[in-house]
């Protein structure tokens, strides 16, 4: 449905992945990350301000929350976008996240 960027849709659709996102701890399983990662990767086009919202709403997420939100802005945006840098910045940003950057990025 995030695909279809129908209007109507995309607000309800951005409100359940943000709850979802924010409120689940993706460490309990590697199905739902790549799940999680297309859903937002699909919203994000259909919103370009998806994305940034989520970063900055992310400061107290779980390392495997804040990957899936890395590999989506990274799909989206590209490996340059400065919500990578954003992220990498955010306060408690776990040392695999900022790694995971810095390797998407080839430092």
């Amino acid at each position: 449905m995030a695909r279809l960027e129908i209007p109507e849709v995309v607000p309800v659709l951005e409100r359940g992945a943000t709850e979802i996102f924010q409120n689940f701890n993706y460490g309990q399983g590697v199905n739902l990350i790549r799940e999680s990662e297309g859903l937002m990767s699909a919203l994000a086009r259909a919103d370009p301000d998806f994305l940034r919202r989520l970063v900055e709403t992310s400061s107290s997420l779980p390392g495997k929350n804040l990957r899936a939100l890395v590999r989506a802005i990274r799909r989206v945006e590209g490996k340059n976008s400065p919500l990578l840098s954003q992220i990498a910045d955010l306060e408690g940003c776990p040392d695999e996240v900022k790694r995971h950057i810095l390797t998407i990025r080839g430092i």
